[in-house]
């Protein structure tokens, strides 16, 4: 802790952005990764080494600002890299055109966030936040017949960025061992790349240069309610893919989209354990 309401951390631990993505699996309301953050971050969320500075403002209301430089390794979506050897795999040096993009040295991937909540009293509490990252480097093949070194992949390079907002309501009951208790959760993702092709086969539709851009959005929204003294039902609805497209140099192509409804029934037997269907 430093003064003026600053605050640095350092090490490996889970990125600030969004509501969501600092939980540990121990501490969600259902069993599994929700749709958006599999599908644009991970099953387990942006999570990488890095430096954290946080500044709590002077403010009669709760006003967090935050920044991150990550390294922006092994990552599962965002920022993700193709593995040397895959790319060797895949594409058939003998008869490619161009070169693979050499990894850049981390930090590789910066974020911004902000977090706000008004004073409503002792069994009120509402935050609204907003959430900025980028990957300075992301790389991805393209493979149309899925077949290996048949002349048509494609490795491309270049950047991810991604911008979220959330909000939250939680009513604290006052009944025992969260009887009565209320959250519900809401949680946008939106993510853009912009890449162009830097090696491919010989036989490959779009030639070394060409831009490819995507967009893929996702959204949470979750809500939680204390049925008995240590007794929570909860209940989802969550998407990915009601944008999901990707422009390879002037060619648009879209993707499905995939949602589903959830719902857990959950026994906190203790502090430290815990039953659900």
């Amino acid at each position: 802790m430093l003064p003026a309401g600053l605050k640095v951390k350092m090490g490996k631990f889970l990125s600030d952005i969004g509501y969501l993505n600092n939980q540990h699996p121990h501490t969600w309301d259902f069993a599994d990764q929700n749709l958006a953050y599999t599908a644009l971050l991970g099953d387990h969320g942006l999570a990488d080494t890095g430096l954290q500075l946080t500044w709590l403002a002077p403010t009669p209301f709760y006003a967090l600002f935050g920044l991150e430089a990550l390294q922006g390794k092994e990552q599962e979506r965002f920022g993700a890299l193709v593995d040397e050897e895959l790319n060797h795999d895949t594409i058939d040096e003998n008869n490619m055109l161009g070169s693979f993009a050499e990894q850049k040295a981390g930090p590789r991937m910066n974020t911004l966030f902000a977090k706000f909540a008004p004073d409503l009293g002792s069994n009120h509490a509402l935050q609204w936040g907003f959430s900025y990252a980028q990957a300075t480097q992301y790389q991805q093949l393209l493979d149309e017949d899925e077949i290996a070194q048949t002349g048509d992949e494609m490795a491309l390079d270049g950047k991810q960025t991604l911008i979220g907002t959330d909000i939250v309501y939680k009513w604290d009951g006052a009944g025992q061992y969260g009887q009565g208790d209320f959250k519900v959760i809401a949680e946008y993702l939106t993510l853009k790349k912009d890449m162009s092709v830097v090696a491919s086969g010989a036989g490959a539709t779009i030639n070394i240069g060409s831009n490819v851009t995507g967009k893929q959005d996702g959204y949470t929204l979750q809500a939680s309610y204390g049925i008995a003294p240590r007794w929570q039902v909860s209940l989802r609805h969550d998407a990915t893919g009601n944008t999901n497209e990707l422009n390879n140099a002037g060619n648009k192509v879209s993707f499905k989209d995939s949602s589903r409804n959830s719902l857990a029934v959950s026994f906190y037997a203790s502090e430290f354990s815990r039953l659900r269907l």
